[in-house]
């Protein structure tokens, strides 16, 4: 209040579900994903939030898999059906992260 700085804080128990409360914060709030909601919760987010998947990896998803745009929806793939899209790395990286 005496600075006038508006902050916003993200609470989970990974950096991960963090980064992605601290969207939901945003402007000026709290958002905190407890452990009972953080599935329910990962399941609900755009694909295009998590880190390393910009335009570009969210338009090859597309024309490999058509209008996928939610976690829950890449949840349904296996990481084997994702290495075509992403590469074995981050195919990894993002099966995880949707998880």
């Amino acid at each position: 209040e005496k600075t006038r700085c508006p902050a916003s804080v993200g609470i989970g128990s990974t950096s991960l579900l963090a980064r992605l409360a601290t969207r939901h914060a945003k402007p000026d709030g709290v958002f905190w994903i407890t452990e009972e909601k953080k599935n329910a919760f990962m399941a609900d987010e755009r694909i295009r939030d998590l880190p390393g998947v910009g335009y570009e990896m969210t338009h090859r998803l597309s024309s490999f898999f058509g209008d996928i745009t939610k976690c829950s929806q890449l949840q349904q793939k296996t990481e084997r059906e994702l290495i075509p899209v992403f590469g074995p790395k981050l195919a990894t990286k993002v099966f995880n992260q949707c998880r």
